[in-house]
């Protein structure tokens, strides 16, 4: 898991990176090395929205954890609760209402 982290960290620090100059840092680099020079940004160099930039592989690398969680919690419920609940004439919202998301507490 914490592989992931670093290596998300390592890859955004090398394509947000401003040490090469203001025209061809990281992302900047890579096009220009592909002959794309008219994608060529200042977006990318700008300091201000690395913060964004941060949170934003942060989110994408733990929605893994989050996932993984949350799929162990549902295979987890006993499929007879909700063919019972079927049984009951209850709707597929109605199931996920009121039997999948109370029994997912602990898991979220």
């Amino acid at each position: 898991m914490s592989i992931s982290f670093i290596a998300s960290g390592v890859v955004w620090a090398w394509l947000m990176n401003p040490a090469t100059g203001d025209r061809l840092a990281g992302i900047n680099l890579m096009f220009h090395l592909a002959h794309l020079d008219f994608l060529i940004s200042k977006w990318f160099t700008n300091p201000q929205p690395w913060a964004w930039h941060l949170r934003s592989s942060r989110r994408y690398g733990n929605s893994r954890l989050y996932h993984g969680a949350l799929l162990g919690g549902i295979r987890s419920i006993s499929d007879d609760l909700r063919e019972a609940a079927r049984v009951d004439g209850a709707s597929e919202f109605q199931i996920y209402r009121y039997i999948i998301l109370p029994l997912l507490q602990p898991v979220t």
